[in-house]
């Protein structure tokens, strides 16, 4: 698109408002800040957006300056709302938009010096039209969310928060009970049916179901955990390590089970750690999560980072291209085993 001199467009703005659009990009209960390097808010910490162009409607002004400024794709909301942003020499028209991203991946432009994701609960801006904007993205993810995992999302935030008024932040062992459930109980014994040889557990947390499968060697990187599964199960192995870099030769063991852990790291490490399970595993690796297309407390755990979409699935299961997948989705769990 054609653009005017740089000098020029400072002489319109100084005298005529201007149309522009910020983006509201929130992952799941933080937002995106940028600070700007250049231009009349030099140094100021701003939502992503920028000024719409001759010819371009309000949706294509807000995915272009997204893309520019942050190499982020997403959905947008609809217009959520214009605001009335006048500071001295400029008076502009905000279209507000939002989004809701899974990645906190961002790629600056010359436009930022910096970028920063802000916990939206302690989130407190001196700058009243930063204020008014934001306000106007929180109403859309209260109603609307943008996605039903955003939504879910917030209803974990709300767990959260109650859970470290009455806990504390430390994350403990899973309750014992917990594994007495009807559609625990279903998983540990489809577990157990598809273990063969020796077997791995990685995200053990204190042993039960390594036990109950007759398992080798547990994992998890909460050392507290592992402490008490050495008490529990003196004659297993514990080691405290990171799924995304296991300390194992290739083919360790016969199988590996990944099967409360992969929902607990970002979505973005998830490929580092498949290939670290699969790399360890000889003969098998099963895999397990809650299904994120059920609304139980096991799927919408606020410890969570994603949920088990069919999206979500379907993209872990790219990872083993070459090898046998079967997929169930059982007693508000995937179930999945991959046969190398």
């Amino acid at each position: 698109m054609a653009h005017i001199e740089a000098e020029l467009f400072e002489k319109v703005r100084s005298v005529m408002p201007i149309s522009g659009c910020c983006i509201v990009v929130f992952h799941g209960n933080t937002v995106l800040l940028l600070k700007r390097a250049v231009g009349i808010l030099k140094n100021d910490w701003w939502f992503p957006g920028g000024i719409l162009e001759k010819g371009e409607s309000f949706e294509d002004c807000a995915k272009r300056e997204l893309l520019e400024e942050t190499g982020i794709v997403s959905p947008l909301s609809s217009l959520l709302g214009v605001h009335n942003h006048v500071i001295p020499n400029s008076h502009t028209l905000v279209l507000i938009f939002a989004t809701m991203v899974d990645s906190p991946a961002v790629k600056l432009n010359y436009e930022h010096s910096d970028y920063r994701w802000f916990d939206i609960e302690h989130l407190n801006f001196d700058d009243a039209d930063l204020s008014n904007i934001f306000r106007v993205a929180l109403n859309w993810l209260g109603k609307e969310g943008g996605t039903e995992e955003a939504r879910r999302q917030r209803e974990q935030l709300d767990r959260y928060l109650k859970w470290v008024k009455e806990e504390g932040e430390g994350e403990g062992p899973t309750r014992l009970d917990t594994w007495f459930k009807p559609h625990q109980q279903y998983r540990l014994h489809w577990l157990k049916e598809h273990c063969i040889g020796t077997v791995m557990e990685l995200g053990t947390c204190y042993g039960f179901a390594l036990a109950y499968c007759e398992g080798q060697i547990g994992v998890d990187w909460n050392e507290k955990s592992i402490s008490l599964a050495k008490i529990l199960n003196p004659k297993k192995k514990f080691i405290v390590a990171d799924i995304r870099k296991l300390p194992f030769a290739e083919r360790y063991v016969d199988t590996v089970m990944a099967i409360d852990v992969l929902e607990h790291i970002p979505w973005e490490d998830i490929p580092q750690a498949l290939k670290e399970a699969s790399r360890v595993a000889r003969k098998k690796l099963l895999i397990t999560f809650p299904d994120g297309e059920t609304d139980m407390s096991d799927a919408t755990c606020f410890k969570h980072f994603w949920l088990g979409t069919q999206e979500k699935v379907q993209a872990i299961r790219q990872h083993f291209a070459n090898e046998k997948v079967t997929i169930e989705k059982k007693a508000g769990f995937i179930l999945m085993e991959v046969t190398k």
